[in-house]
C-alpha cells in the first residue's frame, strides 16, 4: 500500500538525489509579502496619474477611461514611454513600485527579498536549484542571489534567449517570462499573455520537458500562453509540486491534473520554501559523503588503473578495503526498522546510497576504463558488499538487497558504455549469499523488485502511482551523479542505462528458464517509454538486437555462448512484455 507522506518530504528527497533537476516557477504571490504590486496594478496607477494630468481628477474606472481616450486597453509600455521617455526617467518613475523607498522601508522588508527569495537563493548557492522561472517584474531574486555571491544569467527578452548559455552549464538562470520592470517590453495586458513568441515557447517547452517543477505564488489566471506550455509538455520525467495557500482554481486545477502534480496547501511562500530548504539541508547532511572524498576515490582508482599490473596490490587493498567498510557499516543502517515508517524507509535508502557511493564510484570507473587482467579483487569486493547479512522479509522493502542492486548497475551500465564485458559476465554469474544464507547468482539476487516493491519505490520518486517503473526511475536518478564524469549528456546516460536494463532482463530471463524459476525478469524504464510494445522498437535499445548473431554480450560468452538460449530468452521476454501491456493501464 502507498505510504502517506507530505509532498515536501518526497520533493526534498528528489532534490537531494538529483541536484539541479528541479526548476522553480514563482508568481506574484511570492513577492506579495514585500509589497510589490503586479504589473497590471502598476499600469492602472500610472494610467490614473495620466488621467489626473489630463482631466484634473481620477476617473472611477481608469481602464474604461483609458480605452475611451486612446482606443485601446492600458499598456504598461505605452504609458511608461509617454511619462518617462528616457531610461533614466523610467527608472526614477518605476523605482517607487519595485525598490525600497528608504532604509527604514528596507528594514521593514518592503520591496526587499522575502524569506522565500532568500531560501531559493540559498538552494541555488548549495547547487540544488539552477533554473528559476518567474512571471514577476521585480528584481528581488537577483538581490537575494547577489547576497549569496551568485550572479545569475537573466533572460527577459528574445534577445537574451538568442545569446543565453545552455541551461545545464549555467550556475543559475532566471527566466523572466513576462519581462523586467526596467524594460518596457514587458507582458502585461491580457492580449500579451494569450500567445508568446516562438522563441519563448521553445525555451519554456525545453524547461518544462526536462525539469521537475516547483510552482509557488502563480495561479495560472489570465496567462493562457504559460498554461498552454504546461499542457503541451509531453514528458513526466520528474514530478511537479504546486504550493498554494488555498485550493487551486480553474486553470491551475487543470494544469495540476494534467501534470499529475502534488499540491501543498496552507503555507505561504515564505513557509513553503523555508520548510523545503530545511528538509533538503537535513537530508543532504545525512546522506552524502564529502565530494572531496568521492573525487579522491575516483582519482585514486584511475591512477591504479593506468598501470593495473604494477598497482595490483594497491588496487586490491583499496577496492576490497572499501567493500569491507561497506559490509561493516550496513547492519547499523538497518537497526530498529522492523516496523518501518515511510520516513525511516526513505532515510534507510539514503544512508545505504551514501554508504555505497565511494565503492560504486570505484566500480563505475573500473568497469568503464578496464580493470586489467586480474578481476579477482573486483569480484571479491562485489561479493563482500552484495551478500545479505541478515534476513528482513519486509513485505514492502528488503534493504539488505539494495546494495546488490546498486552494485549491479554500477558494473552493468559502464560495461555497456565501454563494451567491456569480461567483468560484467563474471559479476552476473558471481555467487553471493541471499537472505537465508544460501548461494545465489548475482543477477537473481540483484533483482530490483526484490529490493523494494512498486508501492514503496513510487514514494521514493515522489509522484505517487503514476510511475510504471519506479524502481528503475529511482536508480536512474540516484546513479547519474556518479556517472557524470563519463557521460556527455543525459540522453547518452538514458541510452546506456536502457541497454543495460535490456541485457539485465534477458540474462535474468535466461537464468530463470535454465533453473525453471517462476520469477519474471525486471522491466525497466525502456518498457515504460516504449509503452510495453516490442522492446526492439525502442530506438535506444534496438541497435544491438537487430543482428542477433553479433550481439556482443552473446559473443562474450553470456547466455552460455548459445544462440539458441539467447533467442529463447528473447522470445520469452517478449511474452512477458506483452502480458504486462495487457494488465497495466496507462
Amino acid at each position: 500500500m502507498r505510504i502517506d507522506v507530505e509532498p515536501n518530504i518526497a520533493l526534498a528527497h528528489a532534490i537531494v538525489r538529483r541536484p539541479g533537476a528541479y526548476a522553480v516557477l514563482i508568481g506574484s504571490g511570492v513577492s506579495r509579502a514585500a509589497k510589490i504590486p503586479t504589473g497590471w496594478e502598476v499600469t492602472l496607477e500610472l494610467a490614473g496619474e495620466l488621467a489626473v494630468a489630463q482631466e484634473g481628477a481620477a476617473p472611477d474606472d481608469i481602464s474604461d477611461w483609458y480605452i475611451k481616450k486612446f482606443g485601446k486597453e492600458p499598456s504598461y509600455s505605452d504609458i511608461v514611454e509617454t511619462l518617462a521617455p528616457t531610461r533614466a526617467e523610467q527608472r526614477r518613475l518605476l523605482s517607487r513600485f519595485f525598490e525600497p523607498a528608504s532604509d527604514e522601508a528596507r528594514h521593514r522588508g518592503e520591496r526587499s527579498p522575502t524569506e522565500a527569495h532568500q531560501a531559493i537563493a540559498r538552494l541555488v548557492a548549495k547547487g540544488f536549484v539552477r533554473v528559476i522561472l518567474t512571471t514577476n517584474f521585480d528584481r528581488l531574486l537577483e538581490d537575494a542571489l547577489s547576497a549569496e555571491g551568485i550572479h545569475p544569467s537573466v533572460v527577459k527578452s528574445i534577445d537574451d534567449i538568442k545569446g543565453m548559455e545552455p541551461l545545464g552549464q549555467a550556475q543559475c538562470v532566471i527566466i523572466k517570462i513576462h519581462g523586467d520592470y526596467q524594460d518596457t517590453r514587458i507582458r502585461n495586458s491580457e492580449q500579451d499573455l494569450i500567445k508568446y513568441e516562438r522563441e519563448w515557447d521553445t525555451l519554456l517547452d525545453k524547461v518544462i520537458d526536462e525539469y521537475g517543477m516547483i510552482v509557488c505564488g502563480w495561479s495560472g489566471q489570465s496567462d493562457a500562453a504559460l498554461c498552454d506550455a504546461f499542457r503541451r509538455a509531453p514528458n513526466r520525467r520528474y514530478s511537479t509540486v504546486w504550493s498554494a495557500m488555498s485550493d487551486p482554481q480553474d486553470e491551475a486545477k487543470e494544469i495540476i491534473a494534467c501534470r499529475y502534480a502534488e499540491t501543498v496547501l496552507g503555507p505561504d511562500a515564505n513557509g513553503f520554501f523555508t520548510d523545503l530548504e530545511s528538509k533538503v539541508d537535513a537530508l543532504n547532511a545525512m546522506r552524502r559523503p564529502s565530494a572531496l572524498t568521492v573525487s579522491a576515490a575516483e582519482a585514486e582508482i584511475k591512477s591504479y588503473l593506468s598501470e593495473p599490473d604494477r598497482n595490483a596490490i594497491r588496487l586490491h587493498d583499496t577496492i576490497v578495503g572499501q567493500a569491507k567498510k561497506v559490509r561493516d557499516a550496513l547492519p547499523s543502517i538497518w537497526e530498529d526498522t522492523k516496523q518501518p515508517t515511510g520516513d525511516i524507509l526513505r532515510a534507510t535508502s539514503a544512508k545505504t546510497e551514501a554508504t555505497l557511493e565511494i565503492l560504486c564510484t570505484m566500480l563505475v570507473h573500473g568497469a568503464y576504463h578496464g580493470v586489467g587482467s586480474n578481476i579477482r579483487p573486483w569480484l571479491e569486493a562485489i561479493r563482500l558488499a552484495s551478500s545479505t547479512v541478515r534476513s528482513t522479509h519486509w513485505n514492502i522493502y528488503e534493504p539488505d538487497r539494495y546494495p546488490a542492486v546498486l552494485i549491479a548497475y554500477s558494473i552493468g551500465v559502464p560495461s555497456i558504455a565501454s563494451e567491456n564485458f569480461d567483468l560484467l559476465k563474471a559479476m552476473v554469474e558471481l555467487q553471493v549469499t541471499d537472505e537465508i544464507d544460501r548461494p545465489k547468482p548475482m543477477l537473481a539476487h540483484a533483482h530490483p523488485w526484490g529490493w523494494a516493491n512498486s508501492d514503496f519505490a513510487k514514494e521514493l520518486q515522489g509522484d505517487g502511482a503514476r510511475r510504471k517503473t519506479p524502481n528503475s526511475d529511482h536508480l536512474f536518478a540516484t546513479l547519474l551523479p556518479i556517472f557524470e564524469r563519463i557521460v556527455p549528456d543525459e540522453k547518452y546516460w538514458e541510452t546506456i542505462f536502457d541497454k543495460w536494463e535490456v541485457l539485465f532482463a534477458l540474462l535474468q530471463m535466461d537464468h530463470f528458464i535454465q533453473n525453471e524459476s517462476w520469477m519474471n525478469p525486471h522491466i525497466g524504464r525502456f518498457g515504460w517509454r516504449s509503452w510495453y510494445k516490442d522492446f526492439a522498437e525502442a530506438p535506444s535499445v534496438s541497435a544491438p538486437l537487430v543482428t542477433q548473431e553479433t550481439y556482443a554480450p552473446l559473443q562474450s560468452g553470456m547466455f552460455g555462448g548459445s544462440q539458441e538460449r539467447f533467442e529463447t530468452a528473447r522470445d520469452r521476454f517478449y511474452e512477458v512484455m506483452q502480458r504486462a501491456s495487457s494488465t497495466i493501464l496507462f
